[in-house]
């Protein structure tokens, strides 16, 4: 082994060689113990747990465990435990002798307590390993008398017996005390009255542990104020009268700490930043709080890790510089920043280590950071290629940080299945709207060994039918820009509220599409063009008119010519269930259709998400959208092109689709109303998330929205619909599982059920 140093109290190079010898396994284990009643069965708890695994300092010591918790749970706490092993080197097996003497356990027997349980006091007695050694039976009185004391019964007293194996303590509580005054002796400022302030507490029955708690918050908020070395320096309680008592806290404050403004030596600007801000050129001296001083110290180290300054010592000093009490930071800069070294690759078998090197966000002799070896390692993993990948320093060097990315390549084929059932119903007698899920993808990984991907998707419902088969390439030449060539067909069918069994129409989608996507830390676009064909069917005209669907579109096969670019932008702290941050995007779809006239429409959508921790669990979340179809007749947009709201991730207490604007059609008798959807949508999205109980918790929320098919100044003049609920999750693996029920603001119909209730997984938005 070698040590060698880096600098003056910063940090060393510890180099370890080792040479592994042969691997043994345990072979036998041997048990002497001056119980054998005990012997015979907890040796065959140990060869269950100890015989033909191989030999570890990890494995004895859970084959130790599992020997003393045998002997506590039956009753012999007191313990001599060694071992010893014997090597068989033909073999390469050891046998482990264990050797155990044991004691019987003591018995504690209690009289005269009523404030304490016999349970508390024998706990006490066996705390701290007092069993672990043949201790005078005073101290286990002294240290009943200290629990006491601690909860002030000042006037308790203890004696003892030994009879055989047993102690009996007679105990005599006494009364409790009461504080009546607390005086505080050394300190006159705002630290005097916040002790007293908080001290109420111990008026009625003095608490020992109240105490501390309460004197370390005193600390915290002297530290504050700048006092970063107040203690107390003696604690008494006065008795003057019997049962009564006065508490004296003699405190020392030490030197208060001030500062009228900050410096940076080597980095300046960094006063600019927040955390500098309090004390920038200030007129009067101000108190310096110990925690700003961290932050800042944190500010600084952060800035310098940035620059791949690892190991630079960072101080402060508080300085008179022309009359002013200033914080001076300096930073000593000697050792030079760590750069990146060489990358070496491992474990690749069918991927060339060029498509490995062209996802590393840093380049040989760039300055260190750590954001660029997360984000090269996320970039690796996003490539689907790999069932372990990681990237780490080889050693740790002053200077030069050379890297090892160790890759272990997935199996190039790979079949995977999805299953699924989500619940949408108006009623808990009817369960409507609810549909299966099925699905299945065939995954070919790496054909052509530049980390491309081959897939072949499968997706049905009860209303959809989804088949694609799509290549991804990563790059496109030297540009990192992941590319999609994309072969779909898939139909969707509209079904009636009421008759989710009877279609109101179909729709039919056949085309092939290219999309480019760039992922970068700052967020991600993508652009899809492609050329489709699309035909929507199963309606009668009479039912095309409902929807305000032009009737001369139906059952015509229109080929559309399409283009969508969209942006997305987010800082979460969890994608899946996010508790702080916010979330943006926004898209623009323009379709062009080849022979119809008016026929074109340019949709675009704009979306922000919101959440912040309100109190412990509970968590406000908050989403707005608008969006709006860019078109001359609204009758020739393509009926899922429009925008609806209502459903589990909409305005819930209304079903999928089923905000108005909505048109009834009579059937066999029966209004059925029928979803138009419009030009124009506005929504919010209020929930409050709060935890209950281990992985469950519960949602309050409020859900508001408004669909326009004219000018989008019109929505100020329409009605909104929202709905108001409480919702069940639990959270899993891969989500939570929701149930979600809503109330209307106001019902469409009288018929009409005034809610709806949705069973789904993750969150709302």
């Amino acid at each position: 082994a070698s040590i060698q140093s880096l600098s003056a109290h910063t940090a060393a190079i510890v180099t370890i060689m080792l040479a592994p010898g042969p691997r043994y396994t345990i072979g036998a284990v041997a048990l002497t113990m001056s119980k054998e009643l005990l012997e015979k069965e907890l040796v065959g708890i140990l060869q269950d747990t100890l015989v033909g695994r191989y030999c570890t300092q990890e494995l004895l010591s859970q084959g130790a465990r599992r020997i003393k918790d045998y002997c506590d749970i039956h009753g012999y706490i007191q313990q001599k435990l060694s071992y010893y092993q014997t090597r068989n080197p033909a073999k390469k097996t050891v046998t482990v002798c264990f050797s155990v003497e044991v004691v019987p356990k003591k018995r504690y027997s209690f009289t005269g307590n009523s404030f304490y349980t016999e349970t508390e006091l024998s706990d006490a007695c066996t705390q701290a390993g007092f069993q672990e050694i043949d201790l005078p039976v005073h101290f286990f009185s002294d240290e009943l008398l200290l629990l006491y004391k601690k909860k002030g019964f000042l006037e308790t007293t203890v004696h003892s017996e030994e009879i055989l194996d047993r102690t009996i303590f007679d105990i005599q509580e006494g009364p409790r005390t009461v504080i009546k005054k607390v005086v505080v002796v050394g300190d006159e400022g705002p630290g005097k009255a916040f002790i007293e302030r908080e001290c109420t507490v111990l008026y009625e029955d003095y608490d020992e542990d109240a105490l501390r708690s309460i004197l370390g918050r005193w600390r915290a908020e002297l530290q504050t104020q700048g006092y970063w070395d107040g203690t107390v320096v003696k604690k008494a309680l006065v008795v003057p009268r019997k049962g009564e008592a006065e508490l004296v806290l003699e405190v020392a404050l030490g030197e208060r700490r001030m500062a009228q403004h900050v410096n940076v030596v080597a980095y300046p600007f960094l006063v600019e930043e927040e955390q500098f801000s309090a004390y920038k050129n200030l007129t009067e001296p101000r108190p310096l709080s110990l925690e700003v001083v961290r932050e800042q110290k944190r500010s600084i180290q952060d800035a310098l890790r940035r620059r791949g300054y690892l190991y630079t010592p960072v101080s402060f000093s508080l300085e008179e510089q022309e009359g002013r009490s200033v914080i001076e930071w300096t930073v000593d800069l000697s050792p030079g920043p760590v750069r990146f070294g060489k990358t070496t690759i491992v474990g690749l078998s069918r991927m060339k280590p060029s498509i490995v090197e062209r996802e590393l966000c840093y380049k040989e002799n760039d300055p260190w950071d750590h954001r660029s070896i997360d984000y090269s390692l996320q970039q690796l993993k996003n490539l689907g290629m790999f069932s372990s990948v990681s990237l780490a320093p080889e050693c740790i060097d002053p200077q030069v940080q050379n890297l090892v990315v160790k890759c272990c390549e997935d199996d190039p084929f790979e079949i995977r299945t999805r299953l699924g059932f989500q619940v949408v119903s108006k009623s808990f007698t009817r369960i409507s709207w609810s549909t299966y899920k099925l699905g299945g993808s065939f995954l070919w990984k790496n054909p052509a060994g530049n980390a491309d991907r081959f897939a072949l998707d499968l997706d049905f419902t009860r209303y959809t039918r989804i088949v694609a088969a799509s290549y991804e390439v990563p790059w496109i030449g030297p540009y990192p820009i992941r590319t999609f060539f994309k072969l779909y067909s898939d139909r969707f069918d509209q079904p009636f509220a009421a008759r989710t069994q009877q279609k109101l129409y179909r729709e039919a989608h056949d085309g092939a599409s290219v999309t480019l996507l760039s992922d970068r830390v700052w967020g991600l676009q993508r652009i899809a063009i492609g050329f489709e064909f699309t035909k929507v069917y199963g309606i009668s005209q009479k039912l095309a008119e409902t929807i305000q669907f032009e009737p001369r579109l139906v059952g015509i096969t229109v080929p559309y010519l399409y283009v969508e670019p969209s942006v997305a932008f987010e800082s979460l702290d969890n994608k899946i269930d996010p508790s702080f941050g916010w979330s943006l995007v926004a898209s623009l779809k323009a379709m062009v259709p080849i022979g119809v006239s008016n026929g074109w429409f340019i949709r675009a959508l704009i979306e922000q998400s919101f959440y912040y921790p309100l109190f412990r669990s509970a968590v406000g979340a908050f989403r707005w959208q608008c969006g709006h179809v860019f078109n001359a007749q609204f009758s020739t947009i393509l009926p899922t092109e429009r925008f609806y709201l209502g459903g589990s991730h909409s305005v819930r207490g209304y079903e999928p689709n089923m905000v108005p604007p909505l048109n009834d059609v009579v059937c066999d008798g029966c209004t059925l109303w029928a979803p138009v959807g419009g030009k124009t949508v506005a929504a919010i999205n209020a929930e409050i998330r709060f935890g209950i109980y281990d992985r469950l918790s519960g949602a309050v929320f409020t859900d508001g929205g408004i669909l326009t098919q004219n000018r989008f100044a019109d929505i100020a003049a329409n009605r909104w619909f929202g709905a108001s609920g409480f919702g069940i999750r639990c959270a899993t693996p891969v989500g939570p599982i929701r149930f979600d029920i809503g109330w209307k603001w106001r019902k469409r119909d009288p018929q009409d059920t005034s809610y709806a209730f949705f069973l789904t997984m993750g969150q709302a938005f």
